[in-house]
């Protein structure tokens, strides 16, 4: 059974057009804000594929840290969770 079964996680999408322009760093951000903020949650993760280091780089700008590896049926090479939690009750970027 996967330990990250029940996490919150967030998950974006972009076309590929829409790459590298920090679309994905900014919604991200505001995810967070959101969750952490005004919903209360503790930790948020983000799964990533190992290949995506794209992707990667904006979880780490986002202060998340690599969890581990997860397994799944449908893709061969697995994916990694990172994640990011909240101390205080109140998420700021961490630039």
């Amino acid at each position: 059974m996967n330990k990250f079964v029940g996490e919150v996680e967030i998950h974006i999408v972009l076309k590929k057009e829409m790459w590298g322009k920090g679309l994905g760093t900014e919604i991200a951000e505001a995810l967070l804000s959101l969750g952490f903020n005004s919903l209360g949650f503790r930790r948020i993760i983000g799964v990533v594929h190992p290949d995506n280091s794209q992707s990667k780089h904006v979880l780490k700008k986002l202060g998340m840290t690599y969890c581990n590896d997860i397994s799944s049926d449908d893709y061969t090479n697995g994916f990694q969770v990172y994640s990011v939690e909240t101390k205080a009750g109140c998420y700021h970027l961490m630039t």
